[in-house]
């Protein structure tokens, strides 16, 4: 997903207008059935923009190819704001008497940008303006619904506000995509509209279709307390060339999509849920996913609403943890008039182009988990890697010894057992490859002065130390010396878990001294130290 979205968002969705039957447009006080043109398979050959869906990978499908390059240009300048709060140079009033207020212009701008950021990834017209009354509609629904508290396409009428605020909202409401919980509209588009993945919107994912319905031409943006609203129903039923609308599209950006996201299709024509047969495959270990109303290898169904577009078929594949820059899958659909195929082919909007393994530790002790804090570079590149370790010293998370690793929260390991591993960092691609090893070592033991004497005729003493025992080590270091920087230090060593104590013998009277220890294992014939501990200083009388 887009960097930064580290969390799942938790946010409610209403959209469009919920019925089973012909769509119904509220418009004033008057109620109107609108009818949808079948614009199907009757259009061949449309061009989008002068350019085809590349007829050599995808058949039946009728939007513009874009590539990788041209999608990254169309981003970089209608850039979008996932970060920032939604702003509003005028605050509405939320309480008798009312008032609409007004979003902020750069927030608008943000909301278009990512509306026709979308468009255009999936090959349709990314021209979309902003339009005034639909922006008051849109505002008055945010506020109706801030004030009751919840998303409805029919509002109660708040008490107290006047029957002009309500009418605009209640009209803006019955048009319009509606969300709750997202701090700012571009978020809600992308998490939200477009991913419709949760129990209640699934079956027809009608925020993703209206954002996508390709007759679109203007659009409004309301926004008041974290409940949203984009006015979807511009050119609702109105024709156009394009069919086959996909999502995922044929070259899809990363950081739009996760595995909560359904695919779908919507071709502008009614089909027959108990035909269509979908079959999807993972290039890279040619893993193949089946779906149909008798069987599905995952979530499956058609909906023949029209929702921007008719004949919708959704379906998500079970066991896929993320999308990475590089995969491929191929779609086939049979059980239609004419069978469809196209692939996808996922990528990066910012390419990663180095991997920093300087926060990674190079040792760790034993029986630990620690964050390996891995960074992309960029920072604002994709963070998700492809993290492998060469030995059972170290273990990724959910005890794995590899596997793809999305975050800094999800890129952790465990010391296991005493020895060195060599982690492995790459992009999933495998364009870039890094590796550092680390080393499991000892937990930190401690000292401290048992006992002391002093033979006054010598001026000479004895300390004894007693170390902290810990049964998983081979033996102890013990380093002593009249200064506190250790110059001319001298050792003494213990190779038994069991001999804990020391003796430093002829200790000068009047002298401080300062004692530290260490563990260490010994692993095919090699000392692995672990830390020091912090000096003790003692002085003998």
């Amino acid at each position: 997903m887009i960097k930064g979205f580290k969390h799942r968002l938790t946010a409610i969705l209403v959209c469009g207008i919920m019925i089973s039957a012909l769509p119904v447009t509220h418009i004033n006080d008057n109620i109107y059935t609108a009818k949808a043109e079948d614009n199907g398979s009757k259009i061949k050959n449309v061009s989008i923009d002068g350019v085809l869906a590349d007829n050599n990978k995808s058949k039946g499908i009728n939007v513009a190819y874009r590539t990788v390059d041209e999608i990254r240009r169309f981003v970089k300048k209608h850039p979008s704001d996932f970060y920032s709060i939604a702003k509003l140079e005028e605050m509405p009033i939320g309480r008798a008497p009312y008032s609409l207020g007004r979003l902020d212009k750069k927030t608008m701008q943000s909301a278009l940008n990512t509306i026709n950021q979308i468009r255009y990834i999936a090959g349709l017209s990314s021209n979309v303006v902003l339009n005034e009354n639909y922006i008051k509609l849109a505002q008055g629904a945010s506020v109706v619904s801030a004030v009751n508290g919840k998303l409805s396409h029919t509002p109660s009428k708040p008490y107290g506000m006047s029957e002009v605020l309500y009418r605009l909202g209640a009209e803006g409401a019955a048009h319009s995509n509606l969300a709750m919980g997202y701090t700012n509209i571009d978020s809600g588009i992308v998490l939200g509209y477009m991913n419709d993945g949760d129990s209640t919107n699934i079956d027809r994912i009608g925020h993703r279709r209206w954002i996508l319905n390709p007759s679109m031409k203007s659009i409004g943006f309301g926004f008041y307390n974290n409940f949203s609203a984009t006015y979807a129903h511009d050119g609702a039923f109105g024709s156009s060339p394009e069919y086959g609308v996909i999502w995922p599209a044929m070259n899809m950006p990363t950081e739009y999509i996760n595995s909560d996201f359904p695919w779908s299709i919507s071709l502008g024509y009614e089909v027959n849920p108990s035909d269509v047969k979908v079959e999807l495959t993972r290039y890279r270990d040619n893993k193949t996913w089946q779906f149909s109303k008798a069987y599905s290898d995952g979530y499956f169904n058609v909906n023949n609403v029209n929702y921007g577009l008719s004949g919708c078929i959704i379906f998500r594949p079970d066991g896929i943890k993320r999308y990475a820059n590089g995969e491929r899958f191929g779609v086939k659909i049979t059980g239609l008039s004419e069978p469809i195929s196209y692939e996808v082919s996922f990528f990066d909007l910012e390419p990663v182009t180095g991997i920093s393994l300087s926060r990674v530790p190079k040792t760790i002790k034993i029986g630990e988990h620690v964050r390996l804090n891995i960074r992309t570079l960029p920072s604002s590149a994709s963070d998700v890697v492809k993290i492998k370790v060469d030995s059972n010293v170290l273990s990724l998370g959910n005890d794995k010894n590899g596997g793809v690793f999305e975050y800094d929260y999800e890129k952790y390991c465990k010391a296991n057992k005493y020895g060195t591993a060599k982690i492995t960092v790459s992009t999933p691609d495998g364009r870039i490859i890094k590796s550092k090893k680390v080393t499991v070592v000892p937990k930190n033991v401690y000292v401290y002065a048992s006992s002391s004497s002093y033979n006054k005729a010598s001026k000479r003493g004895k300390l004894k130390l007693q170390v902290s025992k810990n049964d998983s080590v081979s033996g102890y270091e013990v380093v002593f010396a009249k200064n506190k920087k250790f110059r001319h230090a001298k050792k003494m060593i213990s190779n038994s878990p069991k001999k804990t104590k020391f003796m430093i013998n002829k200790a000068q009277a009047g002298k401080t001294y300062y004692v530290k220890v260490r563990a260490f294992v010994k692993v095919g014939g090699k000392k692995i130290y672990g830390n020091y501990s912090k000096p003790g200083k003692y002085r003998i009388y």
